[in-house]
């Protein structure tokens, strides 16, 4: 198992994706911002944290996007900016726990939190932590 803080020589932002593989379907084709590519590709995940009441949480989401330094998700409660969560990615389209499908345990911060359609919530998060299991 490997973990650690992300840095930049543990990817290569350098690389344009390539244009002939699917994987570059995934990556952001507009004008970005970021210094790191963000992947517009769902992924379930379960969230844990404490909510904006104080309660502690456990929920079953999924990401809207993924970039090395961070990521986006919804989720059905607010949380308080600067919120520290953990996050349990499932690096397939659904989660399967007959066969090994990789996962990627994040810890990290919500940047920010903002009310979207359907009593829902998109929160940023900055990684600070992860490990693949």
């Amino acid at each position: 198992m490997r973990s650690g803080r992300l840095t930049e020589d543990k990817i290569n932002t350098h690389d344009p994706p390539d244009k002939d593989k699917a994987v570059g379907a995934g990556l952001s084709r507009g004008v970005e911002r970021r210094a790191k590519a963000r992947v517009r590709t769902t992924f379930p995940a379960t969230v844990r944290g404490i909510n904006t009441d104080g309660k502690a949480f456990e929920s079953e989401t999924h990401l809207n996007n993924l970039s090395a330094g961070g990521l986006h998700l919804s989720l059905n409660q607010p949380v308080a900016p600067g919120s520290n969560l953990f996050v349990l990615i499932w690096l397939a389209p659904t989660p399967n726990t007959e066969i090994a499908t990789p996962r990627v345990a994040v810890q990290g911060r919500a940047t920010r939190v903002e009310k979207v359609p359907g009593d829902a919530y998109g929160i940023a998060m900055t990684i600070t932590h992860y490990r693949f299991l």
